[in-house]
């Protein structure tokens, strides 16, 4: 199983600010057995969005984050809105009734014949597509607890994770990490590290046969 995650957002392009929602997103789909394929930022805009949202088929997930606030550059669920032919409308929830005619209750509206995520901690409700499109808030906070309230819908097949830190350099070993890939059936990473001790060297293995990575974790810390 694999997703992408779309972020929106003008200030995340700009520097403004880092992309919290994807790091964490990421981290809690790998948890879960789906492997994030791509990330992507994108701005603030409507166009952009349903191209973005165009890509759908290419993933079994997409996870989109940012823009369902209630002020004039959230867009998100315009584009929705376009994207899906379908007006907006408000959910049928009387706990929000207070929205109703309001500059607030552009924040309760979701395309017509799309599932509402409720919102633990937050004002802006998320928006479910055929189990498949998952459109979340920006604010982090929002966004975990309303990704905690549907997580249980994830679940792909488990990837085991081993690590073993050398100081040896990836020019040293880079012929032994390639020839782990052809040997085992494990994906090799390695990612150089510096701090306040020196030079050190992270290799990640990932595999989803728990068996074949014991083997290959063998195998190079035998040959490193």
């Amino acid at each position: 199983m694999d997703a992408i995650i779309i972020t929106i957002g003008d200030e995340i392009l700009a520097g403004d600010i880092t992309n919290e929602d994807a790091t964490w997103l990421s981290k809690k789909l790998r948890e879960r057995g789906i492997k994030v394929k791509r990330i992507v930022v994108i701005p603030d805009e409507v166009d952009t969005i349903v191209e973005e949202l165009k890509e759908v088929d290419k993933y079994d997930y997409i996870f989109m984050t940012g823009g369902l606030g209630s002020t004039h550059d959230d867009v998100t669920r315009d584009a929705l809105s376009i994207y899906l032919d379908k007006d907006l409308i408000p959910i049928d929830d009387e706990d929000y009734a207070d929205f109703m005619g309001t500059s607030l209750q552009k924040m309760i509206e979701i395309p017509e014949g799309t599932k509402p995520i409720y919102n633990a901690v937050g004002g802006a409700i998320g928006v479910m597509i055929n189990d498949k499109i998952f459109v979340l808030p920006g604010v982090p906070e929002e966004m975990k607890a309303m990704f905690s309230s549907i997580e249980d819908k994830f679940r792909g097949e488990e990837i085991h994770t081993k690590w073993i830190d050398t100081q040896r350099f990836e020019s040293q070993i880079g012929k032994i990490l390639e020839e782990a890939e052809k040997r085992f059936r494990v994906k090799v990473g390695s990612y150089p590290k510096r701090n306040d001790e020196g030079y050190f060297l992270k290799i990640k293995l990932e595999s989803e046969d728990g068996g074949e990575l014991e083997r290959a974790y063998a195998w190079i810390k035998d040959e490193i």
